[in-house]
């Protein structure tokens, strides 16, 4: 019955992509590494000198990504820094601290790729190639993600939906980005966005709301386990818009 959800899952996320444009996703980042949704990298992109921070606390974390940890984390929190060095260049370092086990701090690097230039196709996807815990501090993973949108147009209220889907391979091929992975960002409102992800081994959820420009509350559950935490980015939502109110990230 898992594995059904999972194939309809990435099944719907690949057609979301299908029929979608290009990528305009957030850039607040994941809770273990770079730009993304819950656990898992997009293809989205840091500015360059753009930074974006985050805090969070997971309650019963389990194990999320295996080897070195013990199966029961306990409650973790984890915060960390990504910055854009180039257009096509990001990286960033992450310390988690589970109250059960050794506090560990991760290095994570992704690479943009322009698939319109490579490709001269107008239609094709963000991709981003990358490496997390590149110390190998925990499980490192090497990746390679697509990420396109969909934007809706309704009266007076526009609905944007990103979708991703990536393949990883961590060096104790179990847990998260081993394997396929995927998931869906969408508007709702004026301020929130919520995120839907399956990481390879675990479905997440988790909902951004924006305060101000540069700041969001954030809520959700990994594997079922509760959520909450902070995103903050230098850049202000107009800014990255070039319009007055620039919505949420860079939509």
């Amino acid at each position: 019955m898992r594995r059904t959800h999972i194939v309809t899952f990435v099944a719907l996320v690949a057609l979301a992509m299908l029929f979608a444009g290009a990528s305009w996703g957030a850039d607040e980042l994941s809770l273990f590494g770079s730009t993304g949704l819950v656990l898992t990298p997009t293809a989205d992109q840091l500015s360059p000198a753009e930074l974006s921070t985050q805090y969070h606390r997971i309650d019963n974390a389990g194990n999320l990504y295996g080897r070195r940890f013990s199966p029961d984390w306990g409650d973790v929190t984890t915060y960390g820094v990504n910055v854009g060095l180039t257009s096509w260049l990001e990286t960033g370092i992450t310390r988690i601290q589970p109250d059960n086990v050794d506090n560990e701090t991760l290095f994570h690097t992704k690479i943009g790729l322009n698939l319109k230039q490579m490709t001269g196709l107008r239609g094709a996807p963000d991709l981003a190639v990358g490496v997390w815990d590149w110390t190998g501090q925990v499980n490192r993973a090497y990746y390679l993600v697509l990420s396109r949108r969909l934007t809706l147009h309704e009266d007076l209220a526009t609905t944007v939906i990103n979708g991703h889907l990536g393949f990883g391979d961590n060096e104790d091929d179990r847990g998260a980005l081993d394997g396929i992975f995927g998931g869906l960002d969408f508007t709702v409102g004026r301020s929130a966005v919520v995120q839907v992800e399956y990481d390879a081994k675990d479905f997440n959820a988790m909902v951004r709301y924006k305060i101000g420009h540069r700041l969001t509350a954030d809520a959700g559950a990994v594997d079922g386990k509760f959520l909450i935490g902070v995103s903050f980015n230098t850049e202000e939502d107009y800014k990255r818009n070039g319009s007055e109110w620039g919505g949420f990230g860079k939509y």
